[in-house]
């Protein structure tokens, strides 16, 4: 059970599926909107969607079902081996054999549509959120928050999730507690043992994706651009 729905598992057509039951308190208007527009998005690492149907006046959605359920609960899992509001209880994780697994991004729908009562929500966990999210004074932001909390996920992989979900060692107690920490330049922490595992090349990407400043964080060619950089050369070497 999340904020905004409740996963149930059915099957559809004799294959299982994962079935989204949207709470009374989102606005059914505005996903169905949504809808139209998630429809038509294909790709191997965003979550399939199949289709929509009403139980008791509530929008259902049925998307392909992931085994392995979030990136945080296959971490956890696994014990870290192999391994808008983007975190990695939104990333699916999806296995066609044993050797290979697929991650799939989730939640488009309401993290999308429902973005402003998203981003006010007490419920929904805030570590994930850029600080001019958190600080509150605008409820227009660009791609640089998902390049942010992506940042965090990096962190949450690459430590195995073994630290916990981002900034938990800090113990904050409200939105504003994190809003302090993160402005002045409070980090989670990387274990020296991991950061010579996974060298400084990916330890300065992430630093420069949790950058407080917007403008100062890479883009997304840019981050795409130096993880195949840092691939080739782990290859090669």
């Amino acid at each position: 059970r999340g904020s905004f729905k409740t996963i149930y598992y059915a099957t559809y057509e004799n294959k299982p599926v994962a079935v989204g039951m949207l709470h009374h308190n989102v606005g059914q208007s505005d996903f169905e909107r949504e809808i139209y527009f998630l429809k038509n998005l294909h790709h191997k690492n965003i979550i399939e969607f199949i289709g929509i149907c009403y139980h008791n006046e509530r929008c259902c959605v049925l998307t392909e079902y992931c085994d392995h359920r979030s990136l945080l609960d296959f971490m956890k899992r696994t014990d870290g081996i192999g391994l808008k509001d983007l975190k990695s209880d939104n990333i699916l994780i999806k296995s066609s054999n044993t050797d290979y697994i697929t991650a799939k991004i989730s939640d488009f729908g309401v993290s999308r549509i429902s973005h402003m009562e998203m981003l006010m929500s007490t419920r929904a966990y805030p570590n994930w959120k850029a600080p001019e999210i958190l600080a509150r004074t605008s409820a227009h932001y660009n791609e640089k928050i998902d390049i942010y909390s992506a940042g965090l996920v990096f962190w949450e992989i690459f430590t195995w999730g073994k630290e916990g979900i981002p900034y938990s060692k800090f113990n904050p107690k409200s939105e504003n507690d994190l809003y302090r920490l993160v402005m002045q330049g409070d980090r989670p922490s990387v274990d020296p043992l991991i950061r010579n595992n996974i060298g400084n090349s990916i330890i300065d990407l992430i630093l420069s994706m949790w950058e407080t400043e917007p403008e100062i964080r890479p883009s997304i060619e840019i981050i795409v651009t130096t993880l195949s950089e840092i691939h080739s050369n782990n290859v090669r070497g």
